[in-house]
């Protein structure tokens, strides 16, 4: 069972790793809060304050880059084949189910022999069961058997039983439904349907179906001496000559296939002392969880090291020549929530002098755009025109460019707007004589668009 539920429900695989593993984002802010940047750039010898932008690839593990296509993946075909089969596993079981327990309450009938429930009065206050258990009688059933989950049904075959072998059968499936064995076996096959494609799930469910009826023979001859024993096994022996009719998984069966019964006669009648399986099910609890966390945990470490590794190549690389004064900033990047610098905004738009554009990145001159509204206002800027550009304080701060970032100038400085695309703006952009106030449109801390501000 408690593999049954790790299957359905992997603690271990959440994000890749351990809850309890320290996320990529928190190591990238400890490194960052405790001054690990400026560190290596200060033991790169560089003039002043340098920041440089890492690009999101560097801070991410490195994965293969997939074509991009229309079409549907080899990938997508596993997924859909593993949830068409997932799907039809748990419904046939589940229509296999209903039907079968539609079939006893249409066909079957109540017993009303008072032997039967005198015992299966005394059996459940023995067991200590409060709830009601209805006992069916059904032509088709093959075995004893305790169906249904909300409102079991404790149903009995078409076959006449002496009061020894009765009560049996009914302290037999009491147990089971004590135990509750039933929604055992759901979550059993829940695994199953899971991981359908797996040969080994398939033993594991019916391995755990035969140790329940194991478990349950053990405790209906618990405390009792030889001779009950052997007469508890003629009453096992006595369903092997019944036909096999429709059953249902979801269900207790008493009668499990020969192989079976000859398994469970060897552990009824063997009373050797037996091996403690809490202790098996611990070893088996904590080496299952200690090697998930172990996974878990070298992927986090050599994720960490691969990124510190790329940081130092990069600071280490950084031409001598870098004019000074450009301000350090690691982009945000929101799939690992990697930190920007405190003073520079992430969404909206900002006004500023494209002061450098390379690649990837713009470096921007940081202007606010101040009004006599504004509480910045101050007495000396243009009170007839009614607003100010004033240059930010602090350095300047280079944005990533997103990959569809839109660009577009005005004609002669003057309307109408003309779209550009990126080689044609650098083009334009290296041409002007004198510097052009831009709007940019920030979105997770990297440019989208690109706009010349026109300038009454």
């Amino acid at each position: 069972m408690f593999l049954a539920v790790w299957l359905i429900i992997p603690f271990s695989a959440v994000g890749g790793r351990p809850a309890a593993a320290p996320s990529q984002a928190e190591n990238q802010d400890s490194m960052i809060s405790k001054g690990g940047v400026d560190h290596l750039a200060g033991q790169a010898a560089l003039p002043e304050r340098i920041v440089v932008e890492l690009p999101a690839q560097v801070l991410t593990p490195v994965s293969p880059r997939l074509p991009e296509s229309n079409g549907i993946t080899l990938l997508d075909v596993m997924a859909y084949v593993w949830a068409l089969g997932s799907l039809v596993f748990l419904s046939v079981h589940l229509i296999g189910y209903l039907y079968y327990k539609r079939q006893i309450l249409q066909k079957g009938f109540g017993v009303t022999d008072a032997c039967i429930l005198r015992q299966t009065f005394e059996l459940k206050k023995e067991l200590g069961i409060k709830d009601n258990l209805p006992i069916v009688k059904h032509d088709n059933t093959e075995s004893p058997m305790v169906l249904g989950f909300i409102k079991p049904l404790l149903v009995l075959p078409e076959e006449q039983y002496s009061s020894e072998e009765m009560f049996f059968i009914l302290k037999h499936e009491l147990v089971h439904c004590k135990r509750k064995d039933v929604y055992a076996k759901f979550i059993l096959i829940v695994a199953n349907a899971l991981h359908w494609f797996n040969p080994f799930i398939w033993i594991m469910r019916k391995e755990a179906a035969v140790d329940m009826e194991l478990s349950c023979d053990e405790r209906v001859t618990r405390g009792v001496d030889y001779a009950v024993r052997k007469a508890y096994t003629e009453t096992l022996l006595s369903t092997l000559h019944k036909n096999v009719a429709r059953k249902t998984a979801l269900s207790t069966q008493f009668y499990g296939g020969k192989r079976i019964m000859k398994k469970r006669f060897r552990n009824i009648l063997n009373r050797a002392d037996r091996k403690n399986g809490v202790v098996i099910l611990i070893s088996a609890a904590v080496l299952t969880m200690s090697l998930g966390t172990l996974i878990g945990c070298s992927v986090e470490h050599e994720t960490v090291k691969d990124m510190t590794e790329n940081t130092e190549n990069i600071l280490e690389n950084i031409p001598a020549n870098i004019p000074t004064g450009v301000s350090v900033v690691v982009p945000a990047d929101l799939s690992t929530g990697i930190p920007t610098a405190d003073a520079a905004p992430q969404d909206g738009q900002i006004y500023g002098y494209i002061t450098k554009l390379d690649g990837d990145s713009a470096v921007i001159d940081l202007q606010l755009w101040v009004t006599s509204e504004s509480d910045d206002w101050k007495p000396e800027y243009n009170e007839a025109a009614g607003f100010e550009v004033v240059d930010a304080e602090g350095e300047d701060i280079a944005y990533p460019l997103s990959e569809d970032c839109k660009f577009s100038v005005l004609e002669n400085h003057w309307y109408p707007v003309i779209e550009l695309d990126k080689k044609e703006f650098e083009s334009s952009l290296s041409q002007t004589e004198y510097p052009v106030l831009w709007v940019m449109e920030l979105s997770g801390g990297q440019i989208v668009r690109i706009e010349e501000q026109y300038r009454p």
